[in-house]
């Protein structure tokens, strides 16, 4: 069984950096790292790649089931809220979805998913995007 790697990154950070400052990116930050640990495999590995961006791998994870993570991970990104400021914060995701091939390296893959990532950025965010080869 292959694994997948997914990258994510919150959307539109510029803007809620502008409105609530480091510390609501910080905090929305905490909770997408919260929200990727509660919602992930204990075989899975997730961690912070840039400032920005997050990095997970998905063991013994096809295609099919990278998708159905994906999307879950998207939803339940969207309803998790973040404390503070008088009222409930809540962002979006994107992510960049890809499968392992025996040639890949872990920057390739990482490459690619990160590539698939920019696409759904561009095609307006709050989605999953995948790159095949």
């Amino acid at each position: 069984m292959p694994s997948s790697v997914i990258c994510l990154s919150i959307d539109e950070l510029p803007k809620l950096r502008e409105r609530y400052g480091q510390a609501g990116v910080e905090a929305a930050m905490r909770t997408l790292a919260q929200t990727l640990e509660g919602s992930l495999r204990s075989t899975d590995l997730v961690g912070r790649l840039l400032d920005q961006e997050f990095v997970a791998i998905l063991s013994e994870c096809g295609e099919n089931e990278m998708l159905r993570v994906g999307d879950r991970l998207c939803k339940t990104v969207r309803r998790a809220g973040i404390p503070g400021w008088g009222d409930t914060l809540h962002v979006t995701v994107s992510i960049g979805e890809t499968v392992a091939h025996d040639s890949d390296t872990p920057g390739s893959i990482v490459s690619r998913a990160k590539s698939a990532l920019r696409e759904c950025i561009a095609a307006g965010g709050d989605r999953g995007a995948v790159i095949h080869s």
